[in-house]
């Protein structure tokens, strides 16, 4: 049976990795671990975009996410990446959790 949460998110990895947009960060979820990093990775605008996020960014973010995917204190736990929802920091949100899947888990962009 899925969570309220559950069935908000994007599953990225069945039943371990999802990717999910709300306007409040979920809480009290059992067995689940929440992470958001709107105002840890923020994009520097040369004008007035909004991103992509810089490699450096994205490097942090990826192998952060993977040390966290492998780290024995969460492998019970599904793993939340949870974005607000203003467009520029959830399009860099998507973006980090696509170049996850891609250089990470191998996937194609497609």
């Amino acid at each position: 049976m899925y969570s309220s949460t559950e069935s908000k998110a994007i599953e990225i990895i069945k039943d371990k990795l999802y990717w999910i947009s709300d306007k409040n960060p979920p809480k009290n979820q059992p067995n689940a671990f929440f992470f958001n990093i709107d105002n840890d990775l923020v994009y520097e605008p040369f004008f007035a975009d909004f991103g992509p996020l810089d490699l450096g960014k994205t490097y942090r973010f990826v192998t952060e996410l993977e040390k966290l995917m492998q780290d024995p204190t969460y492998a019970k736990s599904k793993i939340f990446h949870h974005t607000s929802l203003d467009s520029s920091k959830r399009a860099n949100a998507a973006y980090l959790i696509g170049a996850f899947q891609v250089i990470i888990l191998g996937r194609t962009a497609e």
